[in-house]
């Protein structure tokens, strides 16, 4: 991967945040982005019961909403071959990337027929550094 995401920092920034100015009267968490593309959201979960516990949560999905929108219509004159080949290229490295991630003690989950995968895990204290490199998502 030629750019790394600044997860780390991101993260940092986010658990460092005063949560008693974003929180909202009854919430048992708080949903902050790390990271969002066509194909992958990374989201920290803050739970505010135990400041210090939280998950990670990666969900992968096809992009509907990309530059794929002409391979996912009904017709097929629409799409190329090499559309679709990349397509299902870009799908194989992002299955390769749940996989590495439950490899590495993540807890994964289809979600919506298979639509959506969620890799996640929860922590105690802030994850080790490969956690973050292990979060790098492919490049698509």
């Amino acid at each position: 991967m030629s750019e790394q995401l600044d997860l780390h920092s991101k993260f940092d920034m986010l658990m460092n945040q005063d949560l008693n100015q974003i929180i909202e009267k009854g919430e048992s968490e708080i949903v902050c982005n790390l990271f969002a593309s066509d194909w992958v959201r990374i989201l920290l979960v803050r739970n505010l019961d135990d400041r210090n516990s939280f998950t990670i949560d990666v969900e992968v999905s096809l992009p509907f909403r990309s530059s794929f929108s002409n391979i996912t219509s009904n017709t097929r004159s629409n799409s190329s071959g090499s559309d679709v080949k990349y397509l299902l290229e870009s799908m194989i490295a992002h299955i390769k990337y749940v996989l590495t991630l439950e490899a590495s003690g993540f807890s994964v989950d289809i979600v919506d027929d298979g639509c959506l995968l969620i890799a996640y895990q929860s922590f105690e204290d802030k994850p080790d550094t490969e956690i973050f490199r292990l979060l790098q998502p492919p490049v698509s």
